[in-house]
Protein backbone atom coordinates (compact mmCIF):
# COMPACT_ATOMS: atom_id res chain seq x y z
CA UNK A 1 0.00 0.00 0.00
CA UNK A 2 1.33 3.58 -0.93
CA UNK A 3 2.07 5.25 2.40
CA UNK A 4 2.10 8.65 0.83
CA UNK A 5 -0.22 11.04 2.62
CA UNK A 6 -0.28 13.42 0.30
CA UNK A 7 -3.72 14.04 -0.82
CA UNK A 8 -4.46 13.63 -4.56
CA UNK A 9 -7.17 14.76 -6.62
CA UNK A 10 -9.70 13.11 -8.39
CA UNK A 11 -12.79 14.21 -10.51
CA UNK A 12 -14.91 10.87 -11.89
CA UNK A 13 -18.59 12.37 -11.26
CA UNK A 14 -20.42 14.55 -14.00
CA UNK A 15 -18.70 17.70 -15.99
CA UNK A 16 -18.36 20.65 -13.70
CA UNK A 17 -18.45 17.89 -10.60
CA UNK A 18 -16.08 19.71 -7.61
CA UNK A 19 -13.04 17.94 -7.47
CA UNK A 20 -12.53 16.34 -3.38
CA UNK A 21 -9.14 15.64 -2.38
CA UNK A 22 -8.54 11.72 -1.80
CA UNK A 23 -6.31 10.81 1.22
CA UNK A 24 -4.67 7.55 1.14
CA UNK A 25 -5.22 5.55 4.91
CA UNK A 26 -3.87 2.30 6.18
CA UNK A 27 -5.70 2.89 9.84
CA UNK A 28 -8.61 2.01 10.73
CA UNK A 29 -11.10 4.04 11.77
CA UNK A 30 -11.28 4.09 15.81
CA UNK A 31 -14.06 6.07 17.17
CA UNK A 32 -16.61 8.21 15.72
CA UNK A 33 -18.65 10.74 17.57
CA UNK A 34 -21.85 13.52 16.44
CA UNK A 35 -20.81 17.17 17.74
CA UNK A 36 -23.56 19.46 17.25
CA UNK A 37 -23.76 19.70 13.19
CA UNK A 38 -20.45 18.09 12.62
CA UNK A 39 -19.20 14.34 12.83
CA UNK A 40 -16.01 13.65 14.36
CA UNK A 41 -14.40 10.37 12.84
CA UNK A 42 -11.14 9.80 14.76
CA UNK A 43 -8.53 7.03 12.73
CA UNK A 44 -5.25 5.70 12.64
CA UNK A 45 -2.36 7.63 11.42
CA UNK A 46 -2.01 7.17 7.79
CA UNK A 47 1.00 4.91 7.68
CA UNK A 48 -1.46 2.52 10.35
CA UNK A 49 0.97 3.81 12.98
CA UNK A 50 -0.21 2.79 16.64
CA UNK A 51 1.75 6.18 18.14
CA UNK A 52 -1.09 8.81 16.40
CA UNK A 53 -4.05 9.46 14.97
CA UNK A 54 -6.53 11.28 12.79
CA UNK A 55 -9.66 13.26 13.17
CA UNK A 56 -11.96 13.97 10.42
CA UNK A 57 -14.59 16.49 10.33
CA UNK A 58 -17.52 15.80 8.55
CA UNK A 59 -19.89 18.99 8.39
CA UNK A 60 -23.46 18.31 8.13
CA UNK A 61 -26.52 20.21 7.70
CA UNK A 62 -28.14 19.95 10.92
CA UNK A 63 -27.65 18.15 14.44
CA UNK A 64 -29.99 15.31 13.62
CA UNK A 65 -28.12 14.70 10.19
CA UNK A 66 -24.85 14.55 11.99
CA UNK A 67 -26.51 11.67 14.46
CA UNK A 68 -27.28 9.65 11.78
CA UNK A 69 -24.41 9.73 9.68
CA UNK A 70 -22.42 9.04 13.07
CA UNK A 71 -24.52 6.09 13.78
CA UNK A 72 -24.07 4.59 10.38
CA UNK A 73 -20.29 4.88 10.69
CA UNK A 74 -20.69 3.12 14.15
CA UNK A 75 -22.57 0.39 13.05
CA UNK A 76 -20.53 -0.64 9.67
CA UNK A 77 -16.85 -0.12 11.53
CA UNK A 78 -18.34 -1.97 14.63
CA UNK A 79 -16.86 1.38 16.93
Amino acid sequence: MDTNTEATYINTGCEGEAVRPMVAMAGRVTGIEAVGSTVDIWCQSPTGGESDSQIFHLICNTPAQAILIASQWQIRWGV
